[in-house]
Order: structure tokens, then sequence, then C-alpha cells
């Protein structure tokens, strides 16, 4: 599973990256993240670092 940051329709966001498709997160991105609705394609995004910018640290998940 891709877990991505991203702008899209100028709102920063975070998805799963699904082939070249990003698909919401259902439930709590750190909880068990699944894919949900598909949002949009992989091309229409800008991607972005995995940044948290409430806390400055960089979000990662193993």
């Amino acid at each position: 599973m891709n877990i991505a940051r991203f702008l899209w329709n100028n709102r920063i966001q975070w998805g799963i990256v699904e082939g070249d498709e990003v698909r919401a997160i259902q439930d709590n991105l750190y909880e068990g993240a699944q894919a949900g609705t598909r949002l949009c394609a992989l091309s229409d995004v800008r991607l972005l670092a995995p940044i948290d910018v409430q806390t400055n640290k960089v979000s990662a998940i193993a």
C-alpha cells in the first residue's frame, strides 16, 4: 500500500495510491487505513513530502 500526501483541488490531503488512481483514506491514517472511494487520477495531483505541518515531523508507517 502506498500512502501519499498530495495537493488536489487546492487542498492538501492524504490518500492511498493504487495504480494510476488516488483513493480516499477510510478511518484513521495511523490506525489501519483502508482505501475508500476514488478521488482522482494520480496525474491530477501534486505529490508532497510526507510532513505533518502541525508538528513538523515526517510521517512514516512501517
